[in-house]
């Protein structure tokens, strides 16, 4: 039996809406074929306005004229809703717990997969797939730091299923 723990901003970069590389070791039947797996998913909730307006400040359009707050949010949204439709059919089989976070200034994602943390920085505009990816062993001390993190991030979410 396999456990793998998420923490992301927006769902999509793992199910398939922006990162689809990721899709293949989170929700990929062939990956999961024979194999007993439990995926505990920690996604920001896209009914939080002030987490949206701040990422969208933080992270604003190349060319600010591209996209204004109120197309940044509905796009977010829809994701978000996406993610979770996903992630609700993908239980319907396999173990899965999904919990949402208002965390505004989570700054990476992480997928704790077996003995190791798969890190990368969150980018705005960037898809997850074109971010550079850190893998780390669960005897760093960055892998424990992540994990106390990824452990309080959690305990403020709100369980949905």
């Amino acid at each position: 039996k396999q456990d793998i723990r998420i923490l992301a901003i927006r769902g999509a970069s793992f199910t398939g809406g922006m990162g689809h590389e990721w899709t293949r070791f989170v929700l990929d039947e062939e990956f999961k074929e024979g194999m007993e797996i439990n995926v505990e998913f920690v996604l920001s909730d896209y009914r939080n306005e002030k987490l949206i307006e701040e990422r969208y400040t933080a992270f604003p359009p190349p060319n600010a004229s591209e996209k204004t707050l109120e197309e940044y949010k509905e796009e977010y949204i829809q994701d978000m809703k996406r993610a979770q439709e996903k992630i609700a059919l993908y239980q319907k089989k396999h173990p899965c717990k999904l919990y949402l976070h208002s965390e505004s200034r989570l700054p990476f994602r992480m997928v704790f997969m077996g003995k190791y943390l798969y890190l990368s920085t969150f980018l705005n505009y960037i898809k997850a797939t074109d971010v550079p990816v850190i893998k780390i062993p669960f005897t760093s001390t960055l892998y424990k730091v992540c994990e106390e993190y990824y452990e309080w991030i959690r305990g403020n979410a709100e369980r949905q299923f």
